[in-house]
């Protein structure tokens, strides 16, 4: 490499006017005006020698090795950006934060933007509205029947029993009076549960958003101006529920994407309120095929006079009506809760 100045040697007309003006650049060889750097008089000569423009081009030291302008200066933000604070280790970002109260719309990432997130906060439940409704099913009605020889119905001298079929009776001893009782068999409860779990409801929504991607500066990301309708700061986020990290993003935000809900009811359950009964009347016959009535005799359990006290051989009757009982719910309680979940930790400066 020729070490002489290239301001003192000789060049051609035009290529010596050029090589003058550039003796008048201050003493690092750098333009203040152009960025141009000059390098020394062989350098100028050759044409293989590359001349740089910017911070950023590569040129060649003085002892031949290549060192990069980007390595010791970095990259300013253009004009529509500026230089953002350094996202920290383990947490992504920065995004810009939109706020809402529910049920209004969610925000809408701009054009270009990225949605990384929705999350919500202060999550409001009521408890489950459990009911019970109870209907009454089948069962069906028999009576049995006793004749008396006495009016107090303590001597008895014959029974039999009928559910909707005609019975033969018969005997040789006095039966002036006679007892008919009812009795239910296969009445039940069916449940029917009612259960009501009103929408759980937030009172804070919030979209994050991610600008588009952009080059870095000295501190950190270059950050576009914040869209409107956006707070006027930027955040960081991670999974979980976490501190703020040390630094510019240390206003804690934990918000939440989804619900654990576990409301119900406990089970619906109807029990038989009291006894069922059955009631009516039966209806004597003076012959055996139950076609000849002589009167009824209610099925209440009481002692009643017959009409068939002269007869040795008559028949009963008992036209089984259904019985007829309530029923009682055991009354479901409200169960289980409902919870944020699937949280992510929002930091963004005060």
């Amino acid at each position: 490499m020729t070490t002489g100045s290239a301001c003192a040697r000789a060049y051609p007309a035009g290529l010596a006017a050029w090589i003058l003006a550039a003796c008048a650049f201050d003493s690092s060889g750098v333009s203040a005006s152009q960025g141009v750097s000059i390098g020394d008089a062989s350098a100028a000569d050759s044409s293989d020698q590359p001349t740089t423009q910017g911070s950023g081009d590569v040129s060649d030291s003085a002892d031949g090795s290549e060192q990069s302008g980007s390595d010791e200066t970095p990259q300013a933000c253009d004009g529509d950006s500026s230089c953002g604070d350094a996202v920290p280790a383990g947490w992504s970002g920065p995004f810009a934060l939109a706020t809402m109260a529910p049920p209004a719309a969610n925000p809408i990432c701009p054009q270009g933007w990225i949605q990384h997130a929705l999350g919500f906060r202060d999550l409001a439940s009521d408890p489950a509205l459990c009911g019970c409704e109870c209907a009454s099913l089948g069962g069906s009605c028999n009576a049995t029947v006793s004749y008396y020889s006495d009016a107090a119905c303590t001597a008895q001298t014959e029974a039999g029993a009928s559910a909707g079929a005609c019975e033969i009776m018969s005997t040789g001893q006095p039966h002036a009076y006679v007892r008919a009782t009812g009795v239910a068999d296969g009445a039940s409860c069916v449940p029917s549960p009612l259960t009501v779990v009103p929408p759980p409801a937030w009172s804070e929504g919030a979209m994050l958003c991610a600008p588009p991607p952009a080059d870095a500066c000295a501190e950190g990301p270059c950050l576009p101006a914040l869209p409107p309708g956006f707070d006027d700061r930027w955040c960081v986020t991670a999974e979980g529920e976490q501190t703020c990290p040390a630094g510019p993003y240390s206003e804690l935000n934990v918000m939440h994407r989804g619900v654990a809900d576990t409301r119900g009811c406990s089970p619906c359950a109807c029990n038989l309120q009291g006894t069922p009964s059955c009631g009516g009347s039966m209806t004597e016959y003076y012959d055996v095929f139950c076609v000849v009535p002589a009167g009824g005799i209610p099925v209440d359990g009481a002692c009643h006079g017959s009409d068939l006290s002269g007869q040795s051989n008559w028949a009963v009757n008992y036209d089984a009506p259904a019985p007829s009982f309530a029923c009682a719910s055991n009354g479901p309680t409200p169960l289980g809760s409902a919870m944020p979940s699937e949280p992510i930790t929002v930091c963004c400066a005060p």
